[in-house]
This record gives C-alpha cells, structure tokens and sequence, in this order.
C-alpha cells in the first residue's frame, strides 16, 4: 500500500482531507473482493478491505472535485489577469488610435504584426503568458511613432538621411512610453528592441544574438512579413511576392537579420497556408 497524501481545496483551508491509502484501481479491486468474501467468506477478516476500498473510491472523488476547483480557479485568475492587462493598455490604446489616424498604413500593420507573433508563439510553444505578450507587443511596438512628424510618416517618396534617423527614434520613444506597464515590463523592451539584427546590425542598440530578447524576436519577424506583404503609400506599383519568394527572402536573412528559429518557425506557418490566407486571416 503507498504512504498516505493528503489532497485539499486550495480555495478554502477548512475544506475535507481525505487519506489515500490506496490507489483507485486498487480500491475498485479490493472492494470486489470485498463483497465477495463477504458472501463466501468471512466478513469480519475483510473489514479492512472494505474500509479501504471506499476511501480509494471516496478519495478519487475528493481529487477530482480538488482538480474541479482548482480549473475554476485558473479560469478566474485569467479572466482577471486579462482584465487587469485590458485596464493597464487602454491609455496606451488610445494612444495607438491617435497614431493610426495620422498613418493609415499602421491600423492594419499593427493588427498583423500582433497576429503574426501570436502565431508565430504557437508554434514555437511558448506559454500562456509570452503569447499574451506578443499579442500586447505587437499592437503597440510601433507606438513611439505617434511622435514622428506627419510630413515624415506619411511622405510618399523614399526618406532622406535625416528623415531615417527621425524615424528610427520611435524604438526609443515607444520604451519611453510604455515604460509605466508595470504589470508586464517586458512589453516596453520588445517594442524598443524590435527592430535590432540577429548579426548586431540593427538598431537602436546593436544588439546581438541572445542579447535581443526572445519576444523582440519574433516582433522582428511578423513585422518584417507584413512589410514584405503590404504596400506602403510610396510602393503602389509594388507585386506582393509569392509564398516561395517570401520564404527565400526569409532564407536569405536567416541569421543575419532574423532568430534562425524564428524564421523556421515562419517558415512552417508559411508551407501550412496552402491558400496564402494569411493576408485575410
């Protein structure tokens, strides 16, 4: 017989403990014999059978209303957490909404670079709460660009020098802004780091490899596809490339510009839309 554990409801100290003297299946098996020593035997030397068999069978019924409990539980603290992150972002939503109506191009770019990361967490298996973060992440990684001119946000020739280097200040400004999510600090880091190369090239810290946190990662690659699929307001007569084309780009900057598992990963996303929906998804 295995050593006796005790199961309580997490949620309430006073509830039930009941002794699990043996396993369930044990119990079933004991209570059978139980039952028919009873009438062929005698029923004095089974007691302990019988004992034992209901307490396996009590027992189990008392670990799955625990398991019960403990799912209700759960579901409770993430409807709660998933309020308190609402809560937490809606200034920063309105935020988004001031910066979608001076560029049209980021309502739509925004929600696919979200999309895109969520997929992209799934998978590679990252957890719950990485996957609420691209999710955050992506919606908001470009929010620092709420500060660039209108001129330069929306200019419809290529930008100058200068005008680059203005724009590349949004990593720095988007940290600065999101700095006071206190509940997950992370997001100000993805937003400032999503723009930074596997290979150091990037910006606006040159940081390399491991150094670029794992979420930015894959921000830099959801991103990257939506560029690669959309038209901005100066490339009107740009094709949107095909799935194979899109891969081989991807290919090409594998390690250089992008996490190589985060491309393959994509890359996986990608071979599995056979009808290309991705775009309308």
């Amino acid at each position: 017989m295995s050593k006796s554990n005790t199961y309580k409801n997490s949620k309430n100290k006073d509830s039930f403990r009941l002794p699990l003297i043996v396993s369930f299946s044990d119990g079933i098996v004991f209570t059978i014999l139980s039952v028919l020593s009873v009438i062929l035997i005698r029923p004095s030397i089974n007691l302990f059978f019988i004992i034992s068999g209901v307490l396996a069978v009590c027992n189990f019924i008392g670990f799955k209303l625990c398991l019960g409990a403990k799912k209700r539980e759960k579901i409770e603290k993430e409807k709660m957490t998933e309020k308190a992150v609402e809560l937490a972002i809606t200034p920063f939503t309105v935020l988004m909404e001031a910066l979608e109506a001076k560029d049209e191009y980021t309502e739509g770019h925004s929600d696919n670079v979200s999309k895109y990361a969520v997929m992209i967490g799934l998978e590679m298996g990252k957890t719950d709460d990485e996957i609420l973060q691209l999710r955050l992440a992506g919606f908001v990684h470009d929010i620092g660009k709420v500060g660039i001119p209108d001129h330069i946000l929306n200019k419809p020739g290529k930008l100058t020098d200068e005008e680059r280097e203005v724009v590349k200040n949004h990593t720095r400004d988007g940290y600065k802004i999101l700095k006071p999510i206190a509940m997950m600090p992370n997001i100000k880091t993805i937003a400032k780091s999503h723009h930074e190369n596997f290979d150091g090239t990037g910006y606006p810290d040159g940081l390399r490899g491991e150094r670029i946190h794992p979420l930015a990662r894959i921000i830099r690659v959801a991103d990257s596809y939506d560029a690669i699929t959309s038209k901005r307001i100066y490339e009107k007569d740009k094709v949107i490339p095909s799935q194979q084309e899109i891969i081989q780009e991807l290919m090409d900057k594998k390690g250089k510009e992008y996490d190589p598992e985060v491309v393959d990963a994509m890359i996986r996303i990608i071979n599995k839309d056979k009808k290309f929906k991705l775009r309308s998804a």
